[in-house]
């Protein structure tokens, strides 16, 4: 996740990041602030990303915020697929 937070940074200066150690604080965050986009890792404690995905896209607020999810490896095609259908 840092490797796009810096290509992110270095193509405008003016992006500014917030990291949260879990879905549900993610969840929280992103209907209160309402961010251009979320990058999510696909596994967090109290909450996944994908349940945290499952709750934005189900909120109108937040349903049309761009989602990046990313996982150091993924455990199945399924999971990928799962994922790209929310």
């Amino acid at each position: 996740m840092q490797v796009i937070i810096h290509i992110l940074k270095q193509a405008s200066p003016h992006y500014s990041f917030i990291n949260v150690p879990n879905g549900k604080i993610l969840v929280d965050l992103a209907t209160k602030r309402l961010p251009d986009l979320i990058i999510t890792d696909w596994e967090m404690p109290e909450m996944g990303g994908l349940e945290a995905i499952q709750i934005l896209k189900a909120t109108p607020e937040t349903c049309n915020i761009p989602i990046i999810v990313f996982k150091g490896v993924m455990s199945g095609s399924a999971n990928l697929k799962l994922a790209l259908e929310e």
